[in-house]
């Protein structure tokens, strides 16, 4: 009887940690990315866009802290007529494309490339 008292009082707080827990992961994953504005990107992540996208137009960016505390940038631009997402690291250097031609107009990515050069 003692173990069946116990295990009722043990077994609800075993599954309150439990899904705290999983909801603490999904909170810290949201809060590794921001949205910036384009004027926040470092100016490194600029020029490394001009030069390997040149005269794109910036149109949205994202700020993402990795777990080791460094940042990479997910940019949307468009250059040539395409919309695409460019990935740069903190100094500057080119992580790697997705392009967005998904004509359905959907936001799932299922025939979208990516490109690391």
């Amino acid at each position: 009887m003692r173990t069946l008292k116990i295990m009722l009082v043990f077994l609800p707080t075993l599954m309150f940690i439990a899904c705290n827990k999983q909801a603490s992961s999904k909170k810290d994953k949201e809060e590794n990315e921001r949205e910036i504005k384009i004027s926040e990107l470092p100016s490194v992540v600029k020029n490394g866009i001009e030069a390997k996208f040149p005269g794109a137009e910036l149109k949205e960016a994202d700020e993402i802290t990795q777990n080791d505390g460094s940042l990479t940038y997910d940019i949307e631009i468009k250059f040539n007529s395409e919309e695409m997402e460019v990935m740069y690291d903190m100094r500057g250097n080119y992580l790697g494309t997705e392009v967005d031609d998904d004509d359905a107009g959907d936001d799932d990515d299922a025939g979208d490339e990516e490109d690391e050069d």
